[in-house]
């Protein structure tokens, strides 16, 4: 999975807000730039849809804007966790396959939102993360012992269309090559910050409290 300025590359996938809402202020996701030092990140944009991106009927209900001449979409800012430095990603280490390796450091970006409130439902974003004309690449979420999980739903925007993204089922060398895999449906690692949208119950109490303390104020 790959971001490259001008090829349009996009991951997208989705997550459920419960009631009664969000306050979201920010969107983590996950990326590497094989054997790139910090910092990398050159860019990037994204958008949060009221549906699955290119699906009929969905639409953008927050968007990070067009990218400005500085690569970042004009409604955000792009934080970069330089503390993800003991996180790699490795191909399967298990005897007969590949060694772990340290060049492909995983690194925390997180989108800055000023101010979104989504209510309850389903809702997915998608994104692109850049680095110049060089290639940014985005794991997929790892599962101990398995190649992915149930409901796994996961795209990919090629530039053209959407695509349901997969493990394809790469083989290991000789002698622990088991034949054929099949393939299995991936899902894209990402964090939703925010607080939770208070309760109308917490919210006629906050106004009680704050009468309270006027008719208090007054007396005093």
């Amino acid at each position: 999975n790959a971001g490259v300025a001008g090829s349009n590359f996009r991951l997208a996938d989705d997550f459920t807000v419960t009631s009664p809402g969000w306050n979201v202020s920010g969107i983590k996701v996950y990326a590497y730039a094989t054997g790139a030092g910090l910092p990398w990140l050159t860019g990037g944009d994204l958008n949060i849809w009221n549906g699955r991106p290119g699906d009929a009927g969905a639409s953008v209900v927050w968007s990070s804007g067009a990218l400005t001449a500085g690569q970042i979409g004009q409604n955000t800012s792009i934080t970069t966790n330089a503390g993800t430095g003991n996180l790699f990603r490795i191909f399967n280490s298990n005897p007969g396959n590949s060694p772990v390796g340290t060049t492909r450091q995983v690194v925390e970006f997180t989108f800055n939102i000023p101010s979104l409130t989504l209510g309850a439902g389903s809702y997915w974003i998608d994104y692109q993360l850049l680095r110049g004309t060089l290639t940014v690449f985005n794991p997929s979420t790892t599962h101990a012992g398995v190649r992915g999980v149930a409901g796994a739903n996961g795209r990919q925007f090629n530039g053209t269309a959407w695509a349901d993204m997969l493990d394809t089922g790469a083989l290991p060398p000789a002698p622990n090559n088991l034949g054929t895999l099949s393939s299995v449906a991936q899902d894209v690692p990402f964090v939703v910050t925010g607080t939770p949208v208070p309760e109308p119950m917490t919210m006629t109490v906050l106004a009680l409290g704050a009468m309270a303390a006027l008719r208090r104020k007054r007396k005093a």
